[in-house]
């Protein structure tokens, strides 16, 4: 559902608003140090904000009119402490929850952020309601906000779990529908999810190979390495428990689990190590959960790690799918290894990436 309210970074013609409404009764009585701010004081702040690299902070507003504001400021690293207020008259009305929320994924989008706090004033129950609401959870860390207030959190793997749990929602209503079909994992057809598979298989000689499947789907990869002739020791895994049941009733000779990589990834090292399909429908911070993710699957690889993902070259795109660019994603593997094969050859909206672990093979010569 489309929100109701709108973010837009603040800018220096911004001053004598954000002036105004901080020293408003209303927002002082409710603030953490209950006391207005003088002119000059509150300017050399602000330009500090609009040009420095501590503060960012965005005006909410609903249909071109001004709200309220949501700020955050660097406690640590990694760590930003959130800011939110509406004017009297905004409030009540679900507003600043969707600014929490709005702007907590526009912070998340920066790389180097993985956690937001948020101070509240004991006596101020609306407000811990909801930042609960908007998803932050209630801790204890010492030191990080100022005595007799509440200390919330929200943590970019939180953000990540959401989406996890709306994409696992999204499967279990495919497979309500199709039942063992290609259409229950969303495919376009049962043809394009094999000609995925003949290139995933590509990445070097599989017989005899220790395979991780991430996102196993209803081991359909399985299935299709048999059909093919080549005999692995398979484990797949998947967020999606109705696709895990599936998989063990259809292929009992392979091993299936209900796991979260990111979370509690096998301690093992797999030989080869496959994803196919498991970014396409991420749509909270796509890009740093495919990097995270990338990272998680090279990490149990001993010998290379093959993914695929829906391509930003691709001549059109659907709506709510995430399009990865392919020079992005290379440049960012670089970090893992200079040994990596691109394939954007076999379907006009999609590509795949191998990433090798090992050194260059002798017959390429030196």
């Amino acid at each position: 559902m489309e929100t109701s309210i709108q973010l837009r970074p603040a800018v220096l013609e911004d001053a004598g608003m954000i002036f105004r409404w901080r020293n408003d009764p209303f927002i002082v009585a409710r603030s953490s140090f209950q006391r207005e701010v003088r002119w000059d004081e509150h300017l050399k702040w602000f330009e500090e904000t609009i040009h420095g690299e501590r503060r960012k902070m965005f005006i909410i507003e609903r249909e071109g009119r001004p709200l309220g504001q949501v700020r955050f400021d660097r406690l640590a690293e990694g760590v930003l402490a959130i800011s939110v207020y509406l004017l009297e008259e905004s409030t009540g009305k679900g507003y600043g929850i969707e600014a929490v929320r709005s702007g907590c994924a526009r912070i998340f989008g920066l790389p180097d952020v993985q956690r937001i706090i948020a101070c509240v004033r004991r006596d101020n129950h609306r407000a811990r309601s909801a930042f609960i609401k908007a998803g932050f959870l209630e801790e204890g860390d010492a030191g990080l906000c100022p005595d007799a207030h509440f200390t919330l959190s929200l943590s970019r793997t939180k953000v990540w779990k959401e989406d996890d749990r709306r994409i696992a929602s999204f499967y279990a209503d495919l497979i309500a529908r199709y039942g063992v079909d290609a259409r229950a994992l969303d495919w376009g057809s049962r043809e394009s999810q094999r000609l995925r598979f003949a290139v995933l298989a590509q990445v070097g000689s599989l017989a005899g190979a220790r395979v991780l499947d991430v996102g196993c789907g209803m081991g359909d990869f399985l299935g299709w390495l048999t059909e093919a002739g080549i005999e692995v020791d398979y484990t797949g895994i998947d967020i999606t428990p109705g696709m895990i049941d599936i998989a063990k009733r259809r292929f009992p000779a392979g091993r299936f689990e209900i796991r979260n990589l990111l979370e509690d990834g096998p301690a093992e090292v797999y030989d080869y190590v496959f994803a196919s399909g498991v970014f396409y429908y991420r749509q909270t911070e796509p890009v740093e959960f495919m990097r995270k993710m990338i990272e998680a699957l090279f990490s149990v690889a001993g010998e290379a790690v093959v993914f695929n993902s829906l391509s930003a070259w691709s001549p059109g795109r659907d709506p709510g799918e995430f399009y990865a660019d392919p020079l992005e994603t290379i440049q960012f593997c670089r970090s893992l290894t200079s040994r990596m094969a691109l394939r954007h050859d076999y379907h006009p909206r999609d590509f795949t990436l191998y990433l090798y672990k090992k050194e260059y093979r002798k017959e390429y010569g030196p």
